[in-house]
């Protein structure tokens, strides 16, 4: 999910449950996780009735590990860069 948010920015519950392909109750106790850790924020709009979630700083503070993370996954894996541009 971090990483998701990392890639993509502020998404809803509905988009995590897409990329992450856990089932609602888990993704809600893991997002309930992070939160209390202040990795993500949780916002609520009415119209429409949506969930978002987005990185904290302190989430977007772990931007280097996932990038050292994939960089060392591309290079000691069969794994092709992905054609996304990462947020700066």
């Amino acid at each position: 999910m971090l990483r998701s948010l990392h890639l993509y920015g502020e998404q809803r519950f509905s988009d995590l449950q897409e990329t992450t392909t856990a089932d609602s109750a888990t993704l809600s106790r893991v997002l309930g996780d992070l939160e209390e850790q202040d990795l993500i924020s949780r916002r609520l709009e009415d119209r429409p009735i949506a969930t978002y979630y987005d990185l904290t700083e302190r989430g977007a503070s772990l931007t280097g590990v996932f990038e050292e993370f994939e960089a060392w996954a591309f290079e000691h894996t069969a794994a092709e860069m992905p054609d996304v541009e990462l947020p700066e």
